[in-house]
């Protein structure tokens, strides 16, 4: 009896846990539509409609946040492991997203993702599974990293051929203004 309960659990806790990704994932969006400089929620109406948004969808975390642990709890109780790398209890600082579509700052290597973020049952999957995600995983962050090289490379390049074309321009007004001197007789 006590298993399947604990499997009730397991199962209570996974759904939880989808339903938090997914209100954070909506926090964060709508905090970042609200943040956008091109946001057209300009007025009293808009801007309350945004925050009671955003109060929503923080609502809905602390709901499922809560609704996590108590399942966490309640496994412990019936015989799970409190070092389960799978199930763990979900504190304060591990709900959080990661911005995507800021750039890279010096740092970022060493920023993890919460565990949450990766604790979809992770149990389940099977070995060929966990080396395909791993290769998913490193594919997109190869990309990233190579579209930003590149990013990089090109404004390198944008800079240089503009100081190439200042330094023109600085001889060329040299050149003018020695013209001038010359010719109304102070040099």
């Amino acid at each position: 009896m006590a298993k399947a309960e604990l499997q009730l659990q397991k199962g209570e806790a996974n759904n939880a846990l989808c339903e938090l990704q997914l209100s954070l994932q909506d926090e964060k969006t709508f905090m970042e539509e609200k943040n956008c400089k091109s946001n057209h929620n300009v007025g009293s109406k808009q801007a309350t409609h945004s925050w009671d948004s955003i109060k929503a969808a923080s609502k809905r975390v602390e709901k499922h946040q809560q609704k996590y642990n108590a399942c966490w709890k309640a496994m412990l109780v019936l015989g799970l492991s409190e070092s389960n790398p799978v199930f763990q209890l979900i504190h304060d600082q591990n709900v959080f997203v990661k911005n995507t579509l800021e750039f890279h700052q010096l740092g970022d290597r060493k920023k993890t993702d919460s565990w949450l973020w990766g604790a979809e049952d992770l149990a389940s999957l099977l070995e060929a599974e966990w080396s395909d995600l791993a290769v998913d995983c490193n594919q997109v962050q190869w990309f990233q990293a190579h579209a930003n090289m590149q990013w990089w490379q090109e404004e390198v390049e944008i800079l240089s051929e503009e100081l190439w074309h200042a330094i023109c321009r600085f001889k060329k007004w040299a050149l003018v203004w020695n013209q001038l001197a010359e010719s109304s007789g102070e040099l």
